[in-house]
């Protein structure tokens, strides 16, 4: 299955199933319905554009196990960005390395991480065009009309290894 496979996988499911889980947090037992899903990548993608960013750009996330991470990578992929996870137990130093070499245009953090992304000099990171915390997510989305996602394409991954 493609990624655009899979993002149209969770479109119909929010048709077919909108109340069945998409996303379970194991710690939490926090449920996100597929039909929630949908709209928060949906209006997240509608965001995205809104700031400019455009299909082939990168997208750094850094946050921990959580339910917005599911919410940017389906975004990201329903507007063909790249999307770089950036694993959150690294140091400061080489998560910065990461959001520098993968040219992210988009960094989504959160306060989990906050110790991490506070450490990082973000004025070195010149080429981000949109810093967005994963606790102000709610608020942005609720900005955002739902609707489709103009010109949307597949998006991809970039990930870094331990060896990288």
């Amino acid at each position: 299955m493609t990624v655009h496979e899979a993002g149209e996988h969770v479109a119909a499911q929010a048709r077919l199933r909108p109340d069945k889980a998409a996303v379970v947090m194991a710690a939490s037992g926090r449920t996100t319905t597929y039909a929630e899903l949908d709209d928060r990548s949906v209006r997240l993608a509608r965001l995205l554009r809104a700031h400019g960013l455009r299909t082939g750009d990168h997208l750094a996330v850094l946050v921990g196990n959580e339910p917005a991470f599911f919410d940017v990578v389906w975004a990201a992929m329903r507007t063909g960005l790249f999307v770089t996870p950036i694993n959150w137990h690294l140091a400061p130093a080489e998560a910065g390395y990461i959001v520098r070499d993968c040219d992210a245009t988009a960094l989504v953090t959160s306060a989990m991480v906050a110790d991490v992304v506070e450490a990082i000099d973000l004025a070195d990171l010149a080429g981000i065009e949109l810093l967005l915390s994963a606790a102000d997510l709610d608020a942005a989305l609720a900005s955002v009309e739902p609707g489709e996602v103009d010109d949307e394409h597949e998006g991809g991954w970039m990930f870094y290894s331990s060896g990288t």
